[in-house]
């Protein structure tokens, strides 16, 4: 069930009198909101800062929220546009999702390796992936932490 109009403009000043911002319309649970905050401007400058490795370069892209997640309905639910989704999962399902979303990029957690294949494919779509040996929860702490400063 989604909220409807006006009470979306009304739940949105709340949320923003509150230090709050919208981050996607519709979800099966209605509008989920965001703190703001100073978040990373790019997807390379957060590889960059915290010393990911990229695998697979696309399209820089700005980062509007995280996810942390290994299964792909889920993930296909709640990794977002320009979301940075964090995962060990570095198989060809991985990079359908992370298409099919349009995430920011992918990063392989824990020293998570990726299929060539899925690479491959990867590169060929122009999907990000960054690979880390920081386990799922320290990484996106991180990210959760830039962007609520």
């Amino acid at each position: 069930m989604f909220l409807s109009p006006k009470y979306e403009i009304k739940s949105s000043a709340l949320y923003a009198k509150f230090g709050f911002k919208l981050a996607v319309r519709n979800t099966e649970v209605g509008p989920l909101y965001k703190p703001l905050g100073n978040s990373p401007d790019t997807f390379f400058e957060f590889c960059e800062k915290y010393n990911l490795e990229l695998i697979s370069k696309g399209e820089d892209r700005e980062i509007e929220g995280g996810f942390a997640g290994d299964l792909h309905s889920w993930a296909m639910a709640n990794a977002h546009e320009n979301f940075a989704w964090f995962t060990i999962m570095g198989n060809i399902n991985t990079v359908a999702v992370a298409s099919l979303n349009d995430v920011a990029g992918v990063v392989l957690c824990q020293n998570s390796p990726m299929n060539q294949q899925a690479l491959e494919k990867a590169q060929e779509e122009g999907i990000n992936l960054a690979k880390t040996k920081l386990p799922i929860f320290d990484i996106s702490a991180m990210l959760y932490n830039e962007m609520n400063r």
